[in-house]
């Protein structure tokens, strides 16, 4: 029984630590929410305005801002 109760009480912990891992910001992609609603707009705008998913605009809008900021600097 002890060992049954050990092993519930390890799952739990290794559990946490995952959960955990997975809702820590990673602060070096930080986007300020105004311009994530910004750039969602456009996107909205540029689909012609069309009855769409607001969420999926938002999504899209936040990995191309992402993208721009993890990309390597363009050689002139």
């Amino acid at each position: 029984m002890a060992s049954s109760a050990l092993a519930t009480e390890q799952k739990k912990s290794v559990t946490t630590e995952i959960i955990d891992d997975r809702v820590q910001p990673d602060l070096s992609e930080n986007l300020d929410e105004q311009e994530i609603a910004t750039f969602a707009y456009q996107l909205w705008e540029e689909r012609g305005c069309q009855i769409g998913s607001p969420e999926q605009d938002w999504f899209e809008a936040e990995r191309q801002l992402k993208g721009r900021r993890t990309a390597p600097p363009k050689a002139a």
